[in-house]
């Protein structure tokens, strides 16, 4: 009978612990000018997408450190823009970082960016990511749904990584610094774009998030990346009336700090604002 009591105690514990579920996080780091998101699987596994700049660098870098991350499973790069590979050149050598990836586009012939192509491209598990590829991490996955192959445009913006998390039925599409030419460009393919998250395009310039497109994704939360005062007047009053508009839920990291996103294996979505 001891025994038996044993046994079953050991089971209940066991079937508890393995009961606790552990959601899916998303992490819109407040970076200042720039982007820089972290993903971490409900299995453990990480992904960062772009760093921020070469001052927000050392905030991101800081902010893995609190959460006790040490290794990182995938590094994007949506594109070469400095607000977005800035803290790549503390990133890269200070964490263990097993594959990484940005979109190809061709460099300028300018001394940073000859070394971000000696830290970032010429590392063994580098590869370049465009439309149609898919990366899975853990429970979760990773569609790209932009650049075409060959580039079709010649701007930075506008050859970003576009990129759909899907985990179960919960969707997150995040549109990096493309504007309202690859929205146009995607709609024409027909496909679904609804999520529940929309990472506003540009920093919410108004050269993104056109109404068309905010039909299309329908999203109940919009986030804007984009510092205080921002010199280039970020986000723009009119992109700030479609997604009012559109019904979101607007949250700007210059005004919530890092805004956590997590989400159940339900789907059901918990919000936690810095500020």
């Amino acid at each position: 009978m001891k025994k038996f009591l044993i046994l079953f105690l050991f089971f209940y514990f066991s079937l508890s612990i393995s009961a606790k579920e552990v959601p899916l996080k998303i992490h819109f780091l407040d970076v200042g000018e720039g982007d820089s998101i972290l993903v971490e699987a409900p299995t453990g596994e990480t992904l960062l997408i772009d760093t921020g700049n070469f001052i927000s660098g050392f905030k991101v870098s800081q902010y893995l450190k609190e959460k006790n991350i040490q290794r990182l499973e995938h590094l994007i790069f949506t594109h070469p823009h400095l607000d977005h590979i800035g803290g790549a050149f503390l990133m890269v050598q200070e964490f263990s970082v097993k594959d990484i990836y940005d979109n190809g586009e061709n460099l300028p012939k300018q001394d940073i960016y000859r070394w971000y192509e000696q830290l970032v491209r010429q590392r063994a598990g580098y590869r370049v990511l465009s439309g149609g590829d898919e990366l899975s991490v853990g429970e979760f996955e990773l569609e790209i749904l932009w650049p075409a192959r060959p580039f079709v445009f010649s701007d930075f913006n506008v050859n970003s990584l576009v990129i759909m998390i899907k985990y179960n039925d919960f969707r997150c599409l995040l549109m990096a610094d493309a504007t309202d030419q690859i929205e146009k460009t995607l709609l024409k393919t027909g496909r679904d774009f609804k999520a529940e998250v929309l990472k506003v395009g540009h920093h919410g310039a108004g050269d993104a998030s056109g109404i068309e497109f905010l039909q299309a994704v329908s999203p109940k939360i919009a986030v804007i990346s984009v510092d205080r005062d921002n010199i280039r007047g970020y986000p723009s009053a009119e992109t700030l009336e479609r997604l009012k508009k559109s019904g979101s839920k607007i949250l700007r990291t210059d005004q919530s700090g890092t805004i956590l996103l997590t989400v159940d294996r339900k789907g059901k979505l918990t919000l936690k604002e810095e500020r």
